[in-house]
Order: C-alpha cells, then sequence, then structure tokens
C-alpha cells in the first residue's frame, strides 16, 4: 500500500492540492487485529503463514482510528489509538492534521508514521517504491 499511496499522493500534489500521506506500522498486540482472528480462514503466502508475516497489515489501523477500545492493549496502544483520532478529529475540523504531520510534496515525499512513537518520515520505502514506478505503466495524464 505504500508504493500505490506515494504515486496518489504525488499525483495530487502535482495537481496542487494539499495532501498528507501516513504509514501505520504498528504491529497490533490482538492477534485479531493482525488478520489473525480465528473465526477467519488462515492465509499463506507461500511458505509463510499470513500471521507471522512483518509488519502491520493493510487495514490494522481501522480500530485505532475508531478509537475502538475493545482492541487496544495496554496504555501505549491506547495512546496511540487516542493520538491518531486526535489527528483524524483536527483533519476533519480544520482540513489539517496538524501537530508535526507534514503536507506532502513529492521533493521532501514525506509521510507521518503511525506508531508507539509516531512522527514524520520521509522517503518511506524509497527503493521499493522506485523499483514499481519504474515498471508500472505511467499514470494516466
Amino acid at each position: 500500500m505504500t508504493c500505490a499511496a506515494r504515486r496518489a499522493a504525488r499525483a495530487l500534489d502535482k495537481a496542487g492540492l494539499p495532501t498528507w500521506s501516513f504509514s501505520f506500522e504498528h504491529v497490533p498486540l490482538d492477534p485479531g487485529l493482525r488478520g489473525c482472528n480465528t473465526t477467519w480462514p488462515r492465509v499463506s503466502v507461500g511458505p509463510a503463514d499470513f500471521c507471522t508475516l512483518p509488519g502491520a497489515c493493510h487495514g490494522c489501523e481501522i480500530a485505532f482510528w475508531s478509537m475502538d477500545a475493545a482492541g487496544m492493549r495496554g496504555a501505549q496502544e491506547a495512546r496511540l489509538a487516542k493520538g491518531m483520532a486526535a489527528k483524524w478529529n483536527e483533519f476533519a475540523e480544520r482540513g489539517s492534521p496538524g501537530g508535526g504531520w507534514p503536507q506532502y510534496n513529492e521533493s521532501g515525499d514525506e509521510s507521518w508514521m503511525f506508531d508507539l512513537r509516531s512522527r514524520a518520515a520521509a522517503k518511506l520505502r524509497e527503493k521499493q517504491c522506485d523499483f514499481w514506478d519504474l515498471h508500472l505503466p505511467p499514470k494516466p495524464a
């Protein structure tokens, strides 16, 4: 998702539209939030079990954005969820998430990394995204 999000952010920036980018990096402590819910089928990717792959999975952040306390394990996750909800609310109210989250521009390529120590970060997965940009069809004009 990072590379597709970067392509979209670059297109929006080039069109002159204010844009903010983020990456959710925290691996939830609750296995159910990692896509490992026992009521769903387990997914294997080659020899790796989906639930043991490194990193946060797509969609893991939803419980945090919505401040779903049922999925939070401990004070650090609750603090992360509260911080995410505050940024989301500020963006909805003011049109900017504020609090150090930089507006996206292609030259800086900065995003906000949500983790137990959230922060601005530049050029997330740059080598991987540059590779895909070279090998994917060009963006429509």
